[in-house]
């Protein structure tokens, strides 16, 4: 017959009436969290963010080395912790061997990244400007339809005040 249920062995582990097996035992005793458990939502939460991080690296630096035809390196660098081309260029020659690229190939790597840092910038600055427009666009429109209205307003009072002196 098994041990009363509910006795303490030892701090952690409660005996079962039966668990002939252990797996009661080793469960409890695990470090892994419970299913469901908040730590457990935490750690799925966290494997997921970083999941995406790295697709969405993997994308970019694709699009970035296609034109040297190096793409087959953008898993391995994603992996490796590059978010972008920037990354890239911040790693040293001996990182870049370690990640897995070869030698020969080490060198267009680097070059690719320096250009497509400048690009980008070149893109950013871009944007800005693209942006500061449209928003200078807004301001006039909305200045002009301020204008017109103040004026369509003083015109309709001048033609009160002058009705009402004629009467």
């Amino acid at each position: 017959e098994g041990v009363k249920k509910g006795r303490k062995a030892d701090s952690k582990r409660v005996m079962f009436r039966k668990d002939p097996t252990g797996w009661m035992e080793k469960r409890l005793n695990s470090d892994k969290p419970l299913r469901g458990s908040i730590e457990w939502r935490m750690q799925r939460r966290q494997a997921y963010s970083e999941a995406a991080k790295r697709r969405v690296a993997t994308q970019s630096l694709r699009e970035a080395l296609s034109s040297v035809g190096l793409e087959r390196y953008a898993i391995a660098l994603a992996d490796a912790g590059c978010e972008g081309v920037a990354t890239v260029k911040e790693m040293g020659r001996d990182e870049l061997m370690d990640v897995g690229i070869k030698e020969g190939d080490v060198d267009a790597l680097i070059e690719c990244a320096a250009s497509e840092v400048v690009e980008q910038a070149k893109r950013e600055v871009e944007e800005m400007a693209r942006k500061k427009d449209r928003h200078r666009g807004y301001m006039k429109e909305y200045r002009e339809k301020n204008r017109q209205e103040k004026a369509r307003a003083n015109a309709e009072a001048k033609s009160g005040l002058a009705s009402s002196t004629a009467t």
